[in-house]
């Protein structure tokens, strides 16, 4: 299957005045697929029911874009994906177009646990931070624990870092 969008005019409000690095998320393709934005190829990607997401800074123009989108119903994992879903292929979940800051929070997770016999807390975070200006400037990461009211209980240390994963 072929699925070819074409993307109007973007407004002056979406590039903010300035360049800023230009994304398309695709919530969902199954199964696998590849991407060509304005005739260059971008990507591919093969987990059917995760997000993929590609960068398109330097594939988008003003005015007129067109991204063409070729889906393979069948990959070396189809019959892994689909133990318990209908094998009908296509996109399924959203898609769309964002623009970020220079730098931001590409991603993140955070585990909480107990220890001690489960009197003590124990706060983990993992986190990524893209920038996409030059010279890498370093970066301050801040974080906060607030209770069930709003109420800032803990705060802790500031990371200042370049960017990369923390």
């Amino acid at each position: 299957r072929l699925a070819a969008l074409r993307c109007s005019d973007f407004p002056l409000s979406f590039f903010k005045q300035k360049r800023l690095p230009d994304f398309l998320h695709l919530g969902a393709v199954k199964s696998v697929f590849y991407l060509w934005c304005n005739g260059s190829y971008v990507g591919y990607s093969e987990d059917s029911k995760l997000p993929a997401e590609f960068e398109l800074t330097r594939y988008l123009k003003k005015g007129n874009n067109h991204l063409t989108i070729k889906v393979y119903r069948y990959s070396d994992a189809s019959y892994l994906e689909c133990q318990d879903f209908w094998r009908i292929s296509g996109i399924e979940r959203d898609v769309y177009l964002f623009a970020t800051e220079p730098v931001w929070l590409q991603d993140f997770f955070v585990r909480a646990r107990l220890e001690n016999e489960y009197k003590d807390g124990l706060l983990e975070i993992d986190a990524s931070i893209k920038s996409y200006l030059s010279g890498e400037p370093g970066f301050v990461l801040e974080a906060e624990l607030k209770n069930a009211n709003g109420k800032s209980i803990w705060s802790g240390p500031t990371i200042s870092s370049a960017a990369g994963r923390i």
